[in-house]
């Protein structure tokens, strides 16, 4: 049996296990510094370690009273154990450990790991988000064993910009601040428009030209929230909103937004609602809008796509 605490910040994340057959006395009992870790944006080609991201490797003391024997290594959990947005790792060989992944314990000792993950330089990962565990298998003398697992997830591709949130140029304006399309099918890549919205409207009444670049963001800013009955889209690299724009004195411009969500069944009749930075910049001065774009997905994949999955 395995039970998981959790711990405020700065503490230790504890998983004990206590065998049936054997005395409490004789038990294992380990803890980790982390139970679950988000560790950034691996650009293709590139890669992410856990210390750099966490502030130090991972961690695992034995805190029970005797001796025992770790060993680190790497599970793929099923994509039912995932949450949403995430898929497994698609190749174990991605993870690098610490070239010693066996280590004695004594009470009190700790041992430490750094997990390393090296993305392909393959373009059909971009946007996407992975998750795999950190197992770290434990055993005594007395032959109680236990397996914590730290849940390590990425992303592939570009962080989130960081533009500076406040007022963009005066002189910039965007024709609405939210937008709701319905029915959005799975599988394949959908042009986001209606009979109310058919793009993002960009004006510039002011006499230079505009850049503006359009993104998503994790991070949803304090005064801003998903619609009402929406979540916030587990993915928000699913919606597409191409490169820079340049906006000419005293025009519109407008710009398409799309999105692909992946044709799995636990994506059916989603209600998300994505942020979408606007970063614009006049030459002068610059400054950050939002945009919220609301989805519901169709309630059942499409026959077409479950045949071609």
């Amino acid at each position: 049996m395995a039970v998981r605490a959790r711990g405020g910040p700065g503490r230790l994340l504890m998983l004990w296990a206590l065998i049936a057959h054997g005395l409490s006395a004789h038990a294992l009992s380990l803890r980790s510094s982390r139970a679950d870790a988000f560790i950034g944006d691996a650009p293709l080609g590139g890669s992410l370690s856990f210390s750099r991201a966490e502030g130090g490797a991972l961690a695992v003391e034995n805190a029970g009273a005797e001796a025992g024997v770790i060993e680190f290594g790497v599970m793929i959990p099923p994509t039912r154990d995932l949450p949403a947005g995430f898929d497994p790792l698609p190749d174990a060989g991605w993870v690098r450990l610490d070239r010693v992944v066996r280590h004695a314990l004594d009470p009190g000792q700790t041992a430490k790991t750094d997990i390393v993950v090296s993305v392909p330089k393959d373009s059909g990962l971009d946007g996407g988000q992975y998750a795999f565990d950190c197992a770290i298998k434990g055993r005594n003398a007395a032959g109680s064993s236990l397996t914590l697992k730290t849940r390590v997830t990425f992303a592939v591709g570009e962080a989130d910009e960081q533009g500076e949130d406040g007022d963009a140029p005066e002189e910039f304006t965007v024709t609405a601040r939210s937008a709701r399309i319905e029915g959005v099918e799975l599988g394949r890549r959908v042009t986001l428009r209606n009979e109310r919205f058919q793009g993002l409207k960009l004006a510039n009444a002011g006499t230079r030209p505009l850049r503006v670049r359009l993104g998503t963001s994790r991070r949803w800013p304090k005064h801003l929230r998903p619609e009402t009955g929406f979540g916030a889209a587990p993915n928000p690299r699913w919606l597409k909103t191409g490169p820079v724009v340049t906006v000419p004195a005293g025009a519109v411009v407008t710009v398409p937004l799309y999105v692909e969500i992946p044709p799995q069944a636990r994506y059916a009749g989603q209600s998300w609602s994505f942020a979408v930075t606007l970063d614009v910049d006049n030459g002068k001065s610059r400054g950050r809008r939002w945009f919220i774009m609301s989805l519901t997905t169709k309630e059942d994949l499409q026959e077409e796509t479950r045949l071609n999955r």
